[in-house]
């Protein structure tokens, strides 16, 4: 991160980081237990290292390792446009509402989605490759990717044109909402030719 938010300022660029703010498949107690991904039909949480779901307590992932880690992120690397937070399966609202307590405490200007959770945030986040319909008459934003997949698949190679990614971002934007266009890198951190394209 350090490197990262170095180049940023050598090249006057806006720093934003993402921060899954409930979900750690390392912790015991990371968040997701009791939430079934729909499209995978498994439970987003680490049950193959600590399958005792009644064990599992995501305020102690939250307070030992969650807040200690966002504090880190919002004071040593300067100022940060955004915390993209994501993923929201069972934080609480309370517990919302601490993480985005948190991340202006450190970083008044910096901007929380609404994925942090529980209505709470700065702007709307609408769901993964969801496109708004009308007028949304706040601030928002969409996530599209350039293919099906978030992070980088040799097997996707299903990708947008580029009429198709203007054709959305002006839907969007028609509709008063800013468009977020995922890149996946490969493990080599290229960018996939056909996103390049």
């Amino acid at each position: 991160v350090a490197e990262l938010a170095e180049a940023c300022r050598k090249y006057d660029m806006k720093l934003g980081l993402y921060y899954s703010q409930e979900l750690d498949f390392h912790e015991q107690h990371g968040g997701g237990v009791h939430y079934v991904d729909p499209w995978l039909g498994c439970d987003w949480a680490n049950n193959w290292d600590f399958p005792n779901k009644e064990e599992k307590d995501f305020s102690i992932c939250l307070e030992k390792k969650i807040k200690p880690q966002l504090k880190e992120l919002l004071t040593k690397y300067g100022d940060l446009l955004l915390i993209w937070c994501d993923d929201p399966c069972e934080i609480t609202a309370q517990q919302s509402q601490e993480v985005y307590d948190l991340i202006k405490q450190y970083q008044p200007d910096c901007l929380v989605p609404s994925r942090v959770g529980n209505g709470i945030g700065d702007f709307h986040s609408f769901g993964d490759n969801q496109l708004p319909d009308k007028d949304w008459g706040g601030l928002g934003e969409s996530c599209v990717t350039m293919n099906h997949t978030w992070g980088y698949k040799g097997y996707d190679n299903d990708w947008k044109t580029v009429d198709e990614i203007l054709e959305i971002k002006e839907r969007v934007n028609a509709c008063g909402v800013n468009l977020l266009l995922n890149v996946g890198p490969d493990h080599l951190g290229r960018i996939p030719a056909p996103s390049v394209e």
